[in-house]
């Protein structure tokens, strides 16, 4: 049973941060310039792969000692890149 409930919130994580992606992604081509773009997207993109490394570890430790906490902290850091979207300025390109 509790497996069926992991698999499910697993689709519905994956669901979500795609939708995440393709929103953030909208959001910072119209908010800053080609020159700062690319850096920022080039040192988000390296830190985002050595984090996907470390990741299975932190999150099976998690894992085990409760099988709801990774999902709760997951809920709870969803909230840091939603803050921030809210502060982006509404059109930054006129």
């Amino acid at each position: 049973m509790r497996s069926q409930f992991l698999v499910a919130g697993l689709i519905t994580l994956k669901f979500f941060l795609k939708l995440k992606g393709g929103i953030i992604s909208v959001v910072y081509t119209e908010c800053y310039s080609t020159e700062y773009r690319a850096i920022a997207i080039t040192t988000i993109g390296g830190a985002g792969r050595f984090f996907a490394a470390l990741s299975p570890f932190i999150v099976y430790g998690l894992y085990v000692r409760d099988t709801y906490l990774v999902f709760l902290i997951f809920a709870l850091m969803s909230f840091v890149p939603m803050i921030a979207l809210m502060s982006f300025p509404v059109d930054a390109t006129g």
